[in-house]
C-alpha cells in the first residue's frame, strides 16, 4: 500500500478511528485513575508462594508432611522430607541468583500438605521472579518429584479490612509513600469474634512475650522482649521491598501504672482481653513506598506474613493512620474523581458528535 492509498484509507475511516480512540480514552483514563487512588483489590501476591505436595513415594519416602507411626498409631512430622525440601530451597537460590527464598511455614491444609515460601526483596506483583522459580522447579522434575504444583498466594477475603489483618489502608500520600500506625498482639484470644474474649500468653520455655514480668515483688519492664523485637522485627525493613520504617512504641513509662493497676499474677493464667492488651499489645509505625493504596495494601500483607513467622505474634490490629486521616481521601480522591468524571463527559459528548456525523454520511445518498 503506497502513501496515496494509505491517505485515502485513513480519510475514509477517520471517523471510525477517532471514535475508537475516544472510546478507549474515555474508559481507560477513569479506570486508571480509580486503580491508582482507590481500592482495586488484586487476587494474587506473587512474592508469597506455596508448594503443594503430591503424596507420591520415592525410595520409600512419602511426599507428605506427616507420616503414620503404627507403633503409637499417630501421625508424626516427616522430618526427612522437610530436610530434603530445605536443601532444595538452598539449591534453587544457588541456581538462580535473583531468588532469595525463605520458608514461611509448613501447613496441612492440603491433602498431603504444602510449604509456604516467601520471595524476599521482591515487589508484591513480581510475576517475573515467580515464573522463573516455577519454571526452574518444573524443569527439574527428578529433584522436585514431591511437588504437585507451585502457585502464588491469593489474598484471603477476610483480610480486606479485618481487625486481625491490619490491611485497612491510610489515605494515599502525594509523596508516593504510605504510612500507617499498626500493631500486633502477643497473646492468643479464646474467641476472635468477641470483644469480651479471654486471652492467654504462651511461652517459648525461656520467655513470656509480655511487656512486663514479675521480679517477685512487682512488675518490671521485660527487656528480653524489647531486645527480641529489635533483633527480629525492626530488621524487616531490609527484607520487605519498599519498607522504609519500622518504629516500635516501647511502654517504658507504663511500669508505675501497671503496678498500680495489677496485683502480681502468673503469666500463664487465662485473663481478660483488656489485661492482655496492657501486657501484650505492640504498637508500631510502618512506611512503604507505594504507587497506590492497592500496592500499599499488598505490601502490608507481605509484612504480615513475615511477622507471623515469629512464635510470639498471634494477630494484628489496625491503629489508623499516622498523619493521613479520612480527610486525605476527600482532598485527594474527590478532585481526582471529579477530573475523571469531566474527562468522561467530554469524551462522551465528542463520541456522540462523531456518531451523528457517521449517521449523516450514511443517510446521504451517493451518486
Amino acid at each position: 500500500m503506497n502513501l496515496t492509498h494509505l491517505s485515502k484509507y485513513l480519510k475514509k475511516y477517520s471517523a471510525v478511528i477517532v471514535l475508537s480512540i475516544m472510546l478507549t480514552v474515555s474508559i481507560g483514563v477513569p479506570s486508571f485513575i480509580v486503580s491508582l487512588f482507590f481500592d482495586t483489590y488484586p487476587d494474587q501476591v506473587y512474592s508469597l508462594i506455596s508448594f503443594h505436595l503430591n503424596g507420591e513415594t520415592k525410595d520409600s519416602l512419602s511426599a507428605d508432611l506427616r507420616t503414620y507411626n503404627p507403633i503409637n498409631d499417630t501421625y508424626v512430622e516427616n522430618s526427612l522430607l522437610i530436610q530434603i525440601i530445605e536443601q532444595d530451597i538452598l539449591w534453587l537460590e544457588e541456581e538462580h541468583s535473583d531468588l532469595d527464598l525463605v520458608i514461611s511455614k509448613y501447613q496441612n491444609t492440603y491433602p498431603n500438605g504444602s510449604i509456604d515460601v516467601i520471595l524476599e526483596n521482591t515487589e508484591y506483583d513480581d510475576r517475573k521472579k515467580f515464573r522463573s522459580l516455577r519454571e526452574l522447579i518444573y524443569e527439574n522434575e527428578d529433584r522436585f518429584w514431591y511437588i504437585n504444583n507451585v502457585e502464588q498466594t491469593k489474598l484471603p477475603e477476610d483480610s480486606y479490612g479485618s481487625v486481625n489483618a491490619y490491611t485497612t489502608p491510610c489515605a494515599f500520600s502525594s509523596r508516593g509513600s504510605n504510612r500507617a500506625y499498626l500493631g500486633f498482639r502477643t497473646y492468643i484470644l479464646t474467641d476472635d469474634d468477641s470483644w469480651n474474649s479471654d486471652a492467654k500468653f504462651t511461652s517459648n520455655g525461656t520467655m513470656f512475650p509480655t511487656w512486663f514480668v514479675s521480679n517477685g515483688t512487682h512488675w518490671v519492664f521485660n527487656e528480653a522482649l524489647n531486645e527480641t523485637i529489635y533483633q527480629e522485627i525492626v530488621p524487616l525493613e531490609k527484607i520487605v521491598e519498599g519498607l522504609e520504617l519500622i518504629s516500635i512504641d516501647m511502654p517504658y513509662s507504663n511500669e508505675v501504672s501497671i503496678n498500680n493497676r495489677y496485683e502480681l499474677f502468673e503469666l500463664n493464667e487465662t485473663m481478660d482481653r483488656y489485661t492482655a492488651q496492657d501486657f501484650g499489645n505492640v504498637d508500631f509505625y510502618v512506611s512503604f513506598s507505594a504507587k497506590s493504596n492497592r500496592e500499599f495494601r499488598i505490601k502490608l500483607k507481605i509484612l504480615e506474613t513475615h511477622l507471623l513467622n515469629h512464635w510470639y505474634i498471634n494477630g494484628f490490629y489496625d491503629m489508623g493512620c499516622e498523619d493521613w486521616s479520612g480527610f486525605g481521601l476527600i482532598f485527594i480522591g474527590l478532585p481526582v474523581a471529579f477530573v475523571g468524571l469531566i474527562l468522561s463527559i467530554v469524551f462522551i459528548i465528542l463520541i456522540l458528535k462523531q456518531v451523528r456525523k457517521i449517521r449523516k454520511k450514511l443517510l446521504v445518498p451517493s451518486f
